[in-house]
């Protein structure tokens, strides 16, 4: 009874909302009661630590650094990234809520919620308020090394871009490969 007056009500994925529904027909069954099921008016917000909690179960975080071929210069990406299947609406409400957008993945049919790196202002300051609990929260942290070298990596870029100096140390495949080593550190298991 206390797991249901917990999540009755408070529930906002489709798929959680369906697995509880599922649970509760069950629990009325077994115990013959008539319990019914509260719908969730709510949606996902920034002031409370739901989406910390959620990010630790399906939220994934993201970086790349490569020498693009096109125009053969480096480049660092960073993302924060949400999966949920089947459930567009609270995708696309959460894209707005961060400043993302919304790409539907084929291959598990289901839709990604993701955040780039020059949008990540928002999703940085809910974690310093609503901190990941997880063992998430060690790639987090690693994650946002890469996301500070990143930056610095790409005003370097400009600034010596802008004043034409010649020489361009930060250009360095050497840099790219510290960035490299720590990507690939971020999802490692402890």
């Amino acid at each position: 009874m206390i797991i249901i007056s917990i999540f009755n009500g408070n529930l906002i994925t489709k798929y959680k909302i369906n697995q509880f529904k599922t649970f509760l027909a069950a629990f009325n069954t077994k115990y013959n009661l008539n319990i019914p099921f509260i719908p969730c008016n709510n949606k996902v917000s920034l002031t409370n630590a739901w989406l910390s909690g959620f990010t630790d179960a399906e939220g994934c975080f993201t970086c790349s650094a490569f020498l693009s071929s096109v125009s053969m210069k480096y480049i660092v990406t960073v993302r924060y990234v949400i999966s949920q299947r089947n459930d567009p609406d609270f995708s696309k409400n959460l894209a707005s809520l961060i400043n993302g957008y919304v790409t539907y993945i084929k291959s598990y049919d289901g839709y990604n919620t993701v955040v780039n790196m020059s949008k990540l202002n928002i999703i940085l300051t809910y974690f310093m308020a609503y901190p990941l609990r997880s063992k998430k929260r060690l790639s987090y942290l690693k994650w946002l090394e890469v996301y500070a070298l990143g930056l610095f990596f790409i005003k370097k870029i400009y600034f010596f871009n802008k004043k034409k100096k010649k020489n361009k140390e930060h250009l360095k495949p050497e840099g790219i490969e510290k960035i490299k080593v720590m990507i690939k550190s971020i999802n490692n298991k402890l």
